[in-house]
């Protein structure tokens, strides 16, 4: 879902930027050690990083992610409390797991009084997924 690599996971394990329990071989995280990772600024801003270049690469036609023929780059600002902010993009995520499993890339980002929601998807999926912000 985050979209990171198996080598990435594992320096964010060694460094602390991840905490986590490796329970028969395989990592398990709970929802707080997600949120705390989520929380953190250095991956913050790497995700916020990573969101721009993904919509200059779609602009650009580089954009390499996705499936089928037809790609939507959609990106919403919405002015709003943190808190408001927060209950959209559940309603995004809850919009995104009931589309049972076509490609669709979400990203979120709050800053100053501004949400920035960026969703990659088919177009029946993006235009789904962004209504939820209506």
């Amino acid at each position: 879902m985050m979209m990171l690599t198996s080598r990435t996971i594992r320096n964010y394990l060694r460094d602390g930027t991840l905490k986590g329990r490796k329970i028969g071989g395989q990592w398990r995280f709970t929802e707080e050690d997600i949120k705390a990772f989520m929380d953190s600024g250095n991956v913050t801003d790497k995700l916020r990083e990573q969101a721009g270049r993904d919509v200059l690469d779609f602009l650009d036609g580089l954009y390499t992610e996705g499936e089928g023929e037809r790609l939507v780059c959609s990106v919403v600002d919405v002015y709003a409390t943190q808190e408001e902010a927060k209950a959209l993009a559940d309603r995004a995520c809850e919009v995104i797991s009931r589309l049972g499993g076509g490609f669709v890339r979400f990203h979120y980002d709050y800053k100053g009084d501004r949400a920035r929601y960026t969703v990659f998807a088919d177009p029946k999926s993006a235009a789904e997924i962004v209504s939820a912000f209506a």
